[in-house]
């Protein structure tokens, strides 16, 4: 038996096939041209050293944040920081604690920077007084945070940068940079090693580039090249009032 297909059933019908490969061929142009990454002005993905540069002034332009410095594999015969944590603001300011080690003291110091000075309350101390923080091998942190000489100015000087995995920090999704810092910056910023060597480095950043972590692994010490310290930066945007005690 012949059916009969009316021309307006027919018409239908091809307008249905049209406009599902009209959609199909939209969804695989949509997925081709999707960025896999934050992209720049230009609206150019961004390369790991374009994003290192950005975190540079994320950093820089934030009003305050939370800052936290842990070690590990410190020989127990150096003298040097072996932690930290504080807040900063960007005076640049700090207020906060700084664990160091001398030989073989090692004690908690309360740190105050503010105006270019530097107040602790040492141990054996009964009053807090001025001190420069080098002379513990502890970095000073009106440098350490400043935008000029400090931690973030270690950012775009990261050398063969490269966009790792991605991994989860709290609710937001980091991505994973990797390279490597010659000894001369480390020492300027970190007032840590001879400023020779190579140090290699591992950062995490959020899609708007702050970066929340910096992991740095190398010679700080006479003797040792496995020494490791973690940077950590969170609460991005916050100011607490930092005075001089």
């Amino acid at each position: 038996m012949r059916v009969r297909t009316s021309k307006s059933s027919a018409l239908s019908t091809a307008g249905a096939v049209v406009l599902a490969a009209s959609l199909l061929v939209t969804g695989c142009s949509s997925t081709k041209d999707k960025k896999e990454g934050p992209t720049g002005s230009s609206g150019k993905e961004l390369t790991a050293t374009d994003r290192l540069t950005e975190a540079k002034k994320v950093l820089d332009g934030t009003p305050g944040y939370h800052f936290k410095l842990q070690g590990t594999d410190v020989p127990k015969d150096s003298s040097g920081v072996l932690s930290g944590e504080g807040d900063v603001i960007a005076k640049p300011a700090f207020k906060g604690t700084l664990n160091v080690q001398a030989g073989s003291l090692a004690a908690s110091v309360p740190v105050t920077s503010v105006d270019g000075k530097t107040w602790a309350k040492m141990p054996f101390s009964a009053k807090t007084t001025t001190i420069n923080p080098n002379t513990y091998g502890a970095p000073d942190p009106n440098v350490l945070f400043s935008k000029d000489k400090g931690v973030s100015t270690l950012l775009p000087q990261t050398k063969g940068a490269k966009l790792g995995g991605k991994l989860r920090d709290g609710k937001d999704i980091v991505q994973e940079i990797t390279g490597s810092l010659p000894g001369s910056a480390i020492k300027a910023v970190l007032y840590m090693g001879d400023g020779t060597g190579t140090f290699s480095v591992k950062y995490g950043l959020t899609d708007d580039n702050q970066v929340r972590s910096a992991q740095v692994i190398g010679p700080f010490f006479k003797g040792s090249d496995k020494t490791r310290y973690d940077l950590t930066f969170t609460n991005y945007g916050q100011t607490v009032d930092i005075t001089a005690p």
